[in-house]
Parts: structure tokens; sequence; C-alpha cells
């Protein structure tokens, strides 16, 4: 599982799996509220193997509504990523 949490325009980035922990941050321009929000990691791979972009637009409306990713520009491709409920 990989769980982002997107705070003013940085994007924190953590998994934990049985071969070890990773913790990322990234500068990301963000639109909106904060948000915390989990997703299947063989889902997000499928969508990052497949897009050549180097920059990609990510649509959320809630923390358990589906992810959609789009190009910045044009309309090449639109991915549609289900989110996995993380209770804290």
């Amino acid at each position: 599982m990989i769980k982002m949490s997107f705070r003013k325009n940085v994007l924190k980035i953590t998994s934990n799996a049985e071969m070890g922990n990773v913790e990322e941050e990234m500068e990301i321009s963000l639109n909106g509220q904060d948000l915390d929000i989990a997703f299947n990691a063989r889902y997000i791979i499928d969508v990052i193997r497949n897009v050549t972009d180097d920059h990609l637009c990510m649509r959320f409306n809630s923390s358990v509504a589906p992810c959609v990713v789009v190009p910045q520009q044009g309309d090449q491709y639109l991915y549609l990523v289900l989110p996995v409920r993380v209770f804290q």
C-alpha cells in the first residue's frame, strides 16, 4: 500500500512493506484542500509505467473517491485509480 499526504505544495509518499519502509517528499502544485489517501501499489505502478510525460495531473474529490490521472495538456490518456480505505 502507498499512502499519499498532500499538504500545501508538498506531497509526502510513504509505504511499508516486508522489504522495508519508504518515505519521500516532493514539491507539487496543489489546488484545493489538504488530503490523505492510500492506494494499492500495483495500481499506481501500472499508471506510472504507462505515462511517458514528465508531469501529470491527479484529480481527487475525497479520500474514498477514485483518483483521475490525466496529462497536464491534451487528452492522450485517462486513468482511474481506486483508493484503499485506511482507518486511523
